[in-house]
């Protein structure tokens, strides 16, 4: 063993002068196969002195000694890279202490702000005030809101408000096969309805109103053009519906008279109704 012994300081020598301090990867092989040698020899018979321990199966004295050789410079760059991963160790606790500091000064996330909605503000349009004339026609009567076009019966109306007994205080009624209801007071001198729109019935838009079968179209189709003319309650956020409305009431052939709403507001009903206007 004594040759075999002195192989190994050589090569621990040789080992120790990598610049790297870590065993070449391409050792890794025979290294395992040094410690399968060496764990053979640890487990073959007792020797003395003056005997020569038997090699493991196909390998030569020589071999085995090589190999014991190579591990033990193993286990030597193994211990050298424990030391400097235990040498490490404080600077690697200090750099996670310091980030976990940084970690408590980050104040927390804050919930988003909470903006308002963007009110809506008041769309303003221009137009010529309209002009009353007497005539001797009917008005057909409908609310243009929210850009859509309804169909208000006033004569429905009028003959409700009749019905209405005169102790009755609060009144409230629907109308059939129509967008609104209608509620109000009632004093010793006077009526006053509020149009209000229902649940779910929302009207007719502009391009609804073109085709044939819409219900703008079969209420005016069946007034006489002479004996009525269509008149709108315009709010001003519908303005344009309006006008669109309007052009196409005059290109059915009959006459269109208006009166403007106040934004925000109900229209009222009062007992008494006057004559239409066209205009």
């Amino acid at each position: 063993m004594t040759a075999g012994v002195r192989r190994t300081a050589r090569g621990l020598s040789q080992f120790s002068r990598r610049e790297n301090g870590t065993v070449p990867l391409a050792a890794a092989p025979t290294i395992r196969a040094a410690l399968a040698a060496a764990l053979l020899l640890l487990a073959g018979p007792a020797t003395t002195s003056a005997q020569q321990p038997d090699s493991p199966p196909g390998m030569t004295q020589h071999e085995v000694e090589l190999m014991v050789g190579q591990m033990q410079v193993g286990l030597h760059y193994g211990r050298q890279a424990l030391d400097g991963l235990e040498a490490r160790m404080p600077k690697l606790a200090d750099d996670i202490q310091q980030l976990l500091d940084q970690l408590r000064e980050i104040p927390p996330p804050q919930p988003p702000e909470q903006k308002e909605p963007p009110k809506d503000e008041p769309k303003k349009v221009k137009y010529r005030p309209p002009r009353e004339k007497i005539v001797d026609k009917k008005a057909l009567n409908f609310i243009v809101e929210n850009g859509r076009v309804s169909f208000i019966d006033y004569d429905a109306v009028k003959k409700k408000m009749k019905d209405i007994p005169k102790t009755r205080k609060n009144v409230a009624f629907d109308l059939d096969d129509s967008d609104f209801r209608i509620e109000g007071t009632q004093s010793s001198d006077k009526l006053e309805l509020t149009v209000i729109r229902k649940e779910n019935h929302p009207g007719e838009t502009w391009e609804e109103i073109q085709k044939a079968d819409s219900r703008f179209q079969s209420l005016v189709a069946a007034r006489d053009k002479k004996k009525a003319f269509v008149k709108f309650h315009v709010w001003p956020d519908s303005f344009d519906t309006y006008r669109k409305a309007r052009g196409f009431t005059w290109k059915l052939g009959y006459g269109v008279g208006w009166s403007p709403m106040k934004a925000g507001g109900k229209m009222k009903l009062i007992r008494g109704l006057g004559v239409g206007t066209e205009t």
